[in-house]
């Protein structure tokens, strides 16, 4: 009689957990390795890059020197600042009309879930009341 060939047993799940977290480990170290292998050679090239222009005048150099002796009119810091705060209310006016148009559904929502939840007093519009008006 012929013996049958010597087979491997299965593998367990706790086999297969462990090769997969080997692979994963392997994995992780070389994702590592290239994300901070980027990072040396980046800043490799930065150090070669400002080392090859020390003692020289660059067109960026004066390129910098004329913008820093710009002065920016004040017409222009009054207008931008009256556009932030232009648009800083309407977004402002924005949020309270949506708070007020869903306060009541999410409330009633909230009621829904838990009938004893207290009430936070805000307006319907979801600003803190004043206190004199209490």
């Amino acid at each position: 009689m012929a013996e049958t060939p010597l087979q491997k047993p299965p593998r367990t799940v706790l086999d297969n957990q462990l090769s997969f977290k080997k692979l994963d480990t392997v994995a992780e170290l070389g994702r590592d390795l290239i994300k901070w292998a980027a990072v040396v050679v980046l800043g490799y090239w930065g150090y070669r890059s400002v080392a090859v222009m020390a003692g020289t005048i660059t067109f960026a150099d004066i390129g910098l020197r004329i913008i820093g002796n710009l002065t920016v009119n004040k017409g222009i810091i009054t207008l931008l600042t009256g556009s932030g705060w232009v648009y800083g209310l309407a977004q402002r006016s924005l949020r309270r009309r949506f708070v007020e148009r869903n306060a009541k559904a999410k409330n009633d929502l909230e009621k829904v879930i838990d009938p004893k939840r207290t009430s936070s007093n805000l307006s319907s519009k979801g600003t803190t009341p004043v206190k004199g008006k209490r």
